[in-house]
């Protein structure tokens, strides 16, 4: 849970400097050592850093009671990612012999500056807690040096990364100038801290064009999506037009998927949960089951459309394949359209910014629902058309028979 703060008086310099001094020891790793039955030290603590917030007084009693019900509703937000933080860093304690040996810093962003050499005297800021786990104990002459000891960092996200740099180039910070103890650690040199400074990855141009992708496929998504709809009201579509908005559904549901996949790899690799009952992770595993069963379906009702066309005969149950995939196609991109949906008005209620990963797997799901519904119909079409030329022709062999069998002598 950052700490935020604006036009303070207080540099991002000073407040480290604060920090440095309390927390730090000449260049050592001061560590705090809890044993199994003292996990509810370390829960204190994090308590002590994620705070609940309180109703401001001099209020009405109409606001009162509105501040109170968004005093609440972030209770149980805060109570949710100390529970995750919590997790996140006692579950190391079975690198250390069921010790857990942790060690916190903070992170500070410059959230209005562009200048990594102004960054540090920048008074408008956020504040992140950032905790160094030990995992294990190093074997060399100066025992009390810790340097050589292979350590982990968890964040207030209750990610966890295996060293330095991968915290560095992987976190999920603000946008804005990252100043930090240099490789996390509160040196003091001339009883000076040492600090140094990254660009935060959501701040990186790869990141940024990556978000642009985003936007603009989840906007070609939208307007693919119209297309198959309109078709399903009667609406009549020339050929070409259907043709390049399933091109276009198909690119927006294989990049969405792909987006999805490597979403749930990056909190996989973090130690986050990747259950399907977790909201952020469900929303991963709908988008790449969406995605995976669509494109399958569609592919299928491609190749039975060429076949039907080619005058090749279709069989039953190639028939009830393609319908089963189109079916669950539609129940799949359905559920990801409903959920993404309930996820937006939930982050839009909490204050929640909404990401343009949220944009991508809505319109994605919404995009495979309406192409899937068309699949199906089309598919159904073709079969229905399909059965009545065959009726169509046994009848047609039928009366041939009847008429030559009036012309046969008796």
């Amino acid at each position: 849970m950052a700490v935020q703060a604006s036009n303070n008086r207080r540099s991002i310099r000073e407040v480290q400097q604060t920090f440095a001094e309390s927390l730090g020891y000449a260049n050592e790793i001061i560590w705090d050592l809890l044993s199994v039955n003292q996990a509810h030290i370390l829960k204190l603590k994090i308590k002590n850093l994620i705070q609940d917030p309180v109703v401001p007084a001099g209020l009405t009693e109409e606001e009162r009671a509105k501040a109170e019900a968004k005093v609440q509703k972030q209770k149980a937000a805060n109570e949710d990612l100390r529970e995750t933080f919590f997790n996140a860093i006692w579950s190391q304690r079975k690198y250390c012999n069921r010790q857990s040996l942790t060690s916190i810093f903070y992170v500070m962003v410059a959230t209005d500056e562009t200048d990594h050499t102004k960054a540090a005297i920048a008074t408008e800021w956020s504040c992140h807690p950032v905790v160094r786990v030990r995992r294990c104990v190093s074997i060399s002459e100066d025992s009390t040096n810790s340097s050589d000891c292979c350590m982990v960092f968890v964040d207030d996200q209750g990610r966890v990364y295996q060293n330095w740099m991968a915290y560095v180039e992987n976190n999920e910070l603000p946008k804005g100038i990252m100043v930090a103890p240099r490789r996390g650690v509160y040196n003091l040199i001339n009883n000076v801290v040492q600090l140094e400074t990254w660009l935060t990855p959501v701040s990186t141009t790869r990141r940024q064009v990556l978000n642009a992708m985003d936007t603009t496929t989840a906007v070609t998504g939208l307007a693919a999506a119209s297309v198959p709809l309109l078709g399903l009201l009667a609406v009549p579509i020339a050929g070409p037009v259907m043709a390049a908005a399933g091109l276009a559904a198909m690119v927006c549901g294989g990049y969405g998927l792909g987006r999805s996949a490597s979403q749930l790899v990056d909190r996989g690799t973090h130690e986050q949960s990747i259950s399907i009952t977790n909201r952020t992770a469900r929303n991963h595993w709908l988008g790449v089951g969406g995605g995976t069963v669509a494109l399958g379906a569609a592919g299928a009702t491609t190749l039975l459309t060429a076949a039907t066309n080619a005058g090749r005969e279709v069989g039953a149950i190639t028939q009830l394949t393609v319908n089963g995939m189109n079916i669950s196609s539609i129940m799949i991109s359905g559920t990801g359209l409903a959920n993404g949906i309930v996820d937006l008005v939930l982050k839009y209620m909490d204050g929640d910014d909404i990401s343009a990963m949220d944009a991508l797997q809505l319109s994605a799901s919404l995009v495979l629902f309406t192409h899937s519904v068309y699949n199906f119909k089309l598919a159904s079409t073709i079969i229905s058309e399909t059965s009545n030329n065959r009726i169509g022709t046994y009848r047609q062999t039928l009366s041939n028979r009847q008429r030559l069998l009036k012309w046969l002598p008796v």
